[in-house]
C-alpha cells in the first residue's frame, strides 16, 4: 500500500500480538495497519481504508499429501468457506 503512494515506510519493531500491537499505539509508540476485526483499546483510533490497504491473503500449509487427510481437510475447507470471497480463497 505504501508503495503505490510513493512512501516507504521505516519499520523500526515488528509485533506479532495485536493486542501488543494496540496497546503500544495507544502509548503513541507507532501506527499500524490490522484487520477491520482486530483487537480495539480505548487510547486507539481506527480509520477505514476505504480499499486503499489491498487484500488479506491466507494459506494452509501442509506436508506434501496430507491436505486431503480428514482433520486437515475439514480445516482447511472451513476456514476457506468463512473467507469473504470463498472461491479465491480455495486457489
Amino acid at each position: 500500500m505504501t508503495a503505490a503512494h510513493r512512501f516507504s515506510p521505516r519499520v523500526q519493531h515488528h509485533v506479532d500480538s495485536l493486542d501488543l500491537a494496540a496497546r503500544l499505539i495507544a502509548a503513541g509508540l507507532g501506527t499500524a495497519f490490522v484487520a477491520a476485526d482486530g483487537p480495539r483499546h480505548p487510547g486507539v483510533r481506527t480509520l477505514p481504508l476505504d480499499g486503499l490497504a489491498g487484500t488479506r491473503r491466507s494459506y494452509a500449509l501442509t506436508r506434501p499429501g496430507r491436505a486431503a487427510w480428514p482433520t486437515h481437510a475439514a480445516v482447511i475447507a472451513a476456514v476457506a468457506g468463512a473467507a469473504p470471497d470463498s472461491a479465491a480463497a480455495a486457489h
